[in-house]
């Protein structure tokens, strides 16, 4: 019997000693008697002996940490029985948060009596941590959306639905499914006419989603028409999510369905509306030759491409007007539709032209049968009695065989054949031939090589206008006037001699006719002259173009001369220096700030009085924009929007409104929005930009918040691990950088959706990623800024560039561009590895106020304790107050917004911009707390107070110039083992 008490004893102290488990015995009074070599070493301990003899309170030294171990003891006794397998925290002497699954039991002697403890506990810290992120992701995920009918969980190692939820009774339909395979049969069935889609959710199997996550690819999703219960049709996209559960080790998907049939349906009528012209309903110019390029380049066989115009098209707009003119072009676009088929690309280029793509011809007759079907339906009548005009239309084809030639060339066979069609007399068409070499360089043939005398002689009377011949020596004699001339004034030809031509000259133009006709005589250059006429008591405007005929042999000067009617084209010179006149005088009167720009000689001109009344009086500028930049008016910091309006405007895009900053000459800075439309000549080309400035009053303050966070990064840069500043309403990342990190310098400048798309993985841990995802996506942060957020806080595990795993906490602040209305995110990264430990190992929900987002005074006190309860006792802790002080004086001066502003940023700053293992609340409204547990001794602790304090007041001034705000401290350190939060954190 003794040897096998001896035998037991042995196997008990060599298990004592070799176990991986903590375990340990007290005795009835909290004193250790033994405790294993796995428990010594989670406290720090070398050896167990240095455990043996303490209690509880002398090895761990905060008393209500104790008070947990001592209140197991109790209901130990109480209840007679075991405590098992539950999970408590375990405080380690490296101050990282430990959590054990434990059991207690009694130890009783030979009698039942009790006569101590016994206790068995295994970490399980990992496991512990990534149950918690597993919830986490879980609730983040399966939280409802504000636009998700349902969110379904399954578990796909065992090919189950778990769960499932509704927004909407009526959307129960998963509910009847107990396996996956039923649920995606439903989800085929509901698909609209999509059968991509439905090839997608018939392909899901178990081991396509293995796959997946064995290759990190977690997220995916997949936008569909689907079919509702109620019997509607609504676009919808589904979100699949991938994530592990550490319990099982299964895999679990998550299927979130989001309701986006608004945003669909907005963006298709954007599409829409881009791609088509406003008046027909046609393709535009653009989208037509987008289309038409693209089916070139992907189809085969043979296939023609149709140019056609209107003839005459202007005279409907002269004589009937515009309205008129748009009706008939609206008609002429529903004929040409009809005529194509629907397979056919049919689009408008501009103005009356029109283009169209025959697919797949069977048969040249085919394209003659087309385009003769065209002249057909586009013959057009408008108007009523002696105002009727006939309106008719020309026809260019090219026919081509696929991979021929590319659409430009293509586009020229069929322009050159419509040239064609309108030589040829118009309300015609014809289909390019390649073997004419004159039609393939676009050359029409000579127009008078088959005129014989008489169709000569008939032009010559017919024409408008007309033509004179004279001989030029010391005076001017005609020798022909046609009789077209005589015509134009009312007259025949035969009832004047042609040495009387003249006589219908006004005198004061007469001199410097005839000096333009014996200047023609002297030289080879073509001369014009424009001059008045006078008959009937009637004045018109008449155009002269002479030049010299080459010398005859009896070396007499002759010349011959064009004249044209230029009266109505005199006139309306007039009428529109006229107008340019009212309106100069009108910009004189009024109180808007106009300006122009010439555009082809660059010339600035600032329009009108009411520059006078800003203190930017300079009323010209020359070769803008950099004229107008090196006066100096241009904000520095804006001169890049003030060049991509000149540019916009160069490039004939006058759609925009652009906002930026000018300097005055009284030193102040002022916001303005500028506005501009572009005047165009006869034949399109840019002429005149006319601009208007409006000043922005009552912005600067605004503003002033918002520049203060675009420079709020410089002020806390070192003490930062990143920085991010995106645009979520243009969807730019505009700046971006991590320390010693250059695997973020590459998305500078991209899509804010890029980016985010590829943070996972590659730059959070992939337990964070689902969580991280969703509250770094644009959608969120948007929806977050409707409702009225503005500032939090996001912890997670960062992929470090080395693949190390860091905690650390991203702020992020959301703000609206006062004069844009853009929604902007600003986040600040710092490492928060320490202090998100301490946060996780305890169990009680943390508080931050909603001034300065700190700790409460509450919360703060709790995490206080933890921090001493976790450090090991001979460890230094510092605990220091800080007091704003001139907070009154700043309301009183600024206003009550600019004392919130400052209150805030000096919280903000305390949080990014203290550096080392910190923590820091709110004590009261003016003061907060930081305790420090990295401290050393009194004196290095009070030079790093000074070192932070004025770093804080450095901080503090740039941010808050006009804010005189002063800043007082005190501090106490103590050991650990003897540290009372209570007593430390009184206020100085």
């Amino acid at each position: 019997m003794a040897d096998k008490s001896k035998l037991i004893k042995t196997a008990y102290d060599e298990l004592w000693r070799s176990t991986s488990d903590m375990t340990f015995v007290k005795d009835l009074n909290g004193v250790y008697v033994d405790v294993s070599q796995k428990f010594a070493e989670k406290l720090g301990y070398s050896s167990p002996d240095e455990i043996i003899g303490k209690t509880d309170l002398e090895l761990f030294g905060d008393p209500e940490f104790v008070k947990r171990y001592t209140d197991d003891d109790a209901r130990l006794l109480k209840s007679g029985g075991p405590l098992k397998d539950y999970i408590e925290p375990f405080p380690s002497r490296d101050g990282r948060p430990r959590y054990c699954l434990s059991s207690k039991y009694i130890i009783r002697d030979e009698d039942g009596n009790p006569t101590g403890f016994l206790g068995v506990s295994r970490d399980i810290t990992a496991e512990y941590e990534t149950r918690r992120a597993y919830e986490n992701e879980l609730r983040m995920l399966f939280d409802f959306p504000p636009d998700a009918p349902a969110a379904v969980l399954f578990d796909i190692t065992e090919w189950r639905v778990v769960d499932a939820c509704y927004r909407d009774e009526r959307n129960q339909v998963v509910s009847r499914y107990s396996d996956i395979d039923d649920y995606f049969r439903n989800v085929v069935g509901c698909v609209v006419d999509d059968e991509g889609a439905r090839d997608f959710f018939l392909s899901l199997t178990k081991e396509f989603f293995e796959k997946r996550f064995a290759e990190g690819r977690r997220n995916h999703s997949l936008e569909y028409l689907r079919r509702m219960p109620d019997g509607s049709e609504r676009w919808v996209r589904d979100e699949f999510h991938l994530l592990l559960d550490p319990v099982n080790n299964n895999l679990s998907l998550i299927i979130i369905l989001r309701d986006i049939d608004a945003e669909k349906r907005e963006y298709s009528s954007l599409v829409i509306a881009a791609e088509h012209d406003a008046l027909t309903g046609l393709l535009n110019r653009s989208a037509t030759t987008k289309c038409i390029e693209s089916y070139i380049a992907a189809s085969s066989g043979t296939h023609a491409l149709f140019m056609i115009d209107l003839d005459n098209f202007k005279m409907i707009n002269d004589s009937l007007g515009h309205r008129q003119g748009d009706k008939m072009l609206s008609d002429a676009a529903a004929a040409i539709r009809k005529v194509f088929r629907s397979a056919d690309i049919v689009g408008r280029l501009g103005g009356d032209e029109f283009m169209a793509l025959m697919k797949d011809i069977p048969t040249r007759e085919s394209v003659e049968k087309k385009a003769t079907e065209l002249i057909s339906a586009l013959q057009f009548s408008s108007g009523e009695g002696d105002n009727m005009l006939e309106l008719t239309t020309s026809v260019g084809v090219s026919v081509f065989a696929s991979g021929e030639q590319d659409f430009g060339s293509l586009y020229g066979e069929a322009d050159t054949a419509l040239y064609r069609s309108k030589m040829n007399g118009k309300n015609c068409y014809t289909i390019f031939d390649r073997n004419d070499i004159r039609t393939y360089r676009g050359l029409p043939a000579p127009v008078l090589e088959n005129v014989n005398t008489e169709q000569l002689r008939a032009l010559m009377e017919y024409m408008d206008g007309g033509v004179i011949m004279a001989e030029v020596s010391d005076d001017i004699k005609v020798t022909y006037v046609s009789p077209s001339l005589y015509r134009s004034f009312g007259r025949r030809f035969d009832q004047d001699s042609n040495q009387k031509i003249f006589s219908t000259v006004h005198p004061s133009d007469l001199p410097g006719l005839r000096a333009a006709v014996f200047e023609a005589a002297k030289s080879n250059d073509l001369t014009e002259y424009p001059y008045r006429v006078v008959y009937d008591d009637r004045t018109e405007w008449r155009s002269m173009r002479c030049k010299r005929i080459p010398d005859a042999e009896d070396g007499v000067s002759r010349v011959v001369a064009a004249i044209a009617d230029i009266t109505g084209m005199k006139r309306a010179n007039d009428d529109l220096r006229d107008a340019e006149e009212r309106y100069r005088t009108a910009a004189e009167q009024t109180e808007a700030l106009l300006w122009e720009v010439d555009i082809p000689t660059k010339k600035l001109t600032l329009i009108g009085t009411a520059w006078g009344k800003t203190t930017r009086r300079t009323g010209i500028a020359y070769d803008v924009p950099d004229g107008y930049v090196q006066t100096g008016r241009i904000h520095e910091d804006f001169v890049d929007t003030y060049l991509q309006m000149i540019q916009d405007m160069f490039n004939g895009d006058d759609s925009r409104s652009y906002f930026y900053k000018v300097n005055e000459s009284s030193g102040e800075e002022t916001w303005i929005k500028d506005r501009f439309k572009l005047i165009r000549d006869e034949d399109g080309n840019l002429k005149r930009a006319l601009g208007a400035t409006q000043m922005i009053p009552n912005i600067n303050a605004e503003m002033h918040s918002f520049e203060h966070e675009m420079k709020f990064v410089d002020i806390v840069k070192d003490s930062l691990l990143g920085y991010l500043r995106v645009n979520l309403t243009a969807n730019a990342l505009e700046e971006i950088f991590m320390k010693d990190d250059e695997r973020y310098e590459i998305f500078r400048g991209m899509s804010y959706d890029f980016f985010h798309t590829a943070m996972d993985g590659n730059f959070v841990y992939s337990e964070d990623c689902g969580a991280m995802s969703q509250q770094m996506s644009r959608e969120y942060n948007l929806e977050l800024f409707r409702l009225g957020g503005g500032w939090r806080f996001i912890d997670y595990r960062h992929r470090m560039s080395d693949g190390s795993h860091r905690w650390v906490v991203v702020f992020i602040k959301l703000m609206r561009h006062p004069i844009s209305g853009d929604v902007y995110a600003f986040g600040y990264f710092r490492d928060n590895e320490l202090r998100r430990g301490w946060e996780l190992s305890i169990d009680v929900a943390l508080q931050r106020d909603t001034t300065m987002l700190l700790y409460t005074r509450l919360s703060m006190e709790i995490l206080a304790k933890h921090i001493f309860s976790t450090l090991p006792t001979q460890k230094f802790v510092a605990v220091s107050v800080i007091e704003m002080v001139g907070l009154d004086a700043v309301k009183r001066a600024l206003g009550e917004q600019e004392l919130r502003d400052v209150i805030f940023t000096f919280g903000r700053l305390c949080r990014i911009a203290i550096g080392g293992d910190v923590v820091v609340g709110q004590l009261d409204e003016d003061k907060i707390v930081v305790v420090r547990a990295d401290s050393d001794n009194d004196k290095n602790h009070r030079e790093r107070i000074k070192g932070s304090m004025a770093i804080l007041k450095e901080q503090l001034a740039q941010a808050h110039p006009d804010a005189k705000i002063g800043l007082v401290s005190g501090f106490a350190v103590e050991k650990v083992g003897g540290a009372v939060y209570a007593f430390l954190g009184r206020p100085p």
